[in-house]
């Protein structure tokens, strides 16, 4: 699979347009050396889907250390 892009930022970021449900697309960044895919919060409430019902808790190790945050697979 090939993408095209551009870097957006003179710290060499990739971003990237992201379609979510065939519906929304979001500008977000592309992390080469990470295992997950993370979506702000905010942005998922504002896509219409329900924080409420989490599928969990998961620890991820981010550049400022291990955060702990919801999994969320639901959607209204």
């Amino acid at each position: 699979m090939t993408y095209k892009f551009k870097r957006e930022s003179e710290e060499g970021l990739i971003v990237v347009i992201v379609e979510i449900d065939y519906k929304f697309e979001l500008k977000m960044i592309l992390d080469t050396g990470a295992t997950n895919t993370t979506i702000d919060s905010n942005a998922l409430y504002l896509l219409g889907y329900d924080l409420k019902d989490s599928a969990g808790d998961v620890e991820i190790e981010t550049a400022n250390g291990i955060i702990t945050t919801k999994i969320s697979y639901s959607s209204i």
